[in-house]
């Protein structure tokens, strides 16, 4: 079972002395500006770069007419994703009223954010590292990560408790499964929908 921080328990905090998300109760709803927005701010802006990414890549087709309220595509592709953020969310993904359904909101009531997040770094590192073959990509990707965040489980997988070698098979596997997935969720985005 997961652990949810109460009202009164204290803030934990990270290196640089940030201050960690820890969701207050199991159905998370932000509540700012007197708007609800039934999902962390991450959420929509991945959907976002995968919207920028879609946009760039000659072999996919956006369908405009579903993201009428997101701006044209010369703004999409020009814009920060926090400048866009700024400007759009309250309209595209905010309500006024708790429980309410927002003009956008995603496929699936959960998201796992790092089934999400993966496949889109697999696929910007694919883009600025193209001749790299699947094993080599995971351990750029896995360097990146271990400095800003924490290692990527499944990049690291068959590792032996003895500090053994990496099972190379099985990592090259992943690094496909991640190359299907993004595909699939480019594939939604250019039809509306997310992930």
């Amino acid at each position: 079972m997961e652990k949810y921080r109460r009202k009164n328990d204290p803030v934990r905090k990270n290196k640089e002395g940030r201050t960690l998300f820890e969701p207050i109760h199991r159905n998370q709803v932000l509540h700012r500006e007197g708007h609800w927005i039934p999902r962390r701010k991450r959420t929509y802006i991945l959907w976002f770069k995968y919207l920028q990414h879609c946009e760039r890549d000659e072999s996919k087709t956006v369908d405009w007419s579903k993201y009428d309220s997101w701006g044209s595509s010369n703004y999409i592709l020009g814009v920060k994703p926090d400048d866009w953020w700024k400007d759009n969310w309250k309209e595209l993904f905010g309500t006024k009223e708790r429980g309410q359904n927002p003009k956008y909101d995603v496929s699936t009531k959960n998201i796992k954010f790092d089934g999400v997040r993966i496949p889109l770094l697999v696929y910007e590192y694919s883009l600025k590292f193209p001749d790299l073959p699947n094993y080599e990509l995971s351990q750029k990707i896995q360097e990146r990560e271990s400095k800003k965040r924490y290692p990527i489980p499944s990049f690291t997988e068959g590792l032996g408790s003895d500090g053994g070698v990496i099972d190379k098979r099985t990592v090259q596997r992943r690094m496909s499964n991640y190359r299907k997935r993004y595909n699939e969720i480019m594939n939604n985005v250019c039809e509306g929908k997310f992930p």
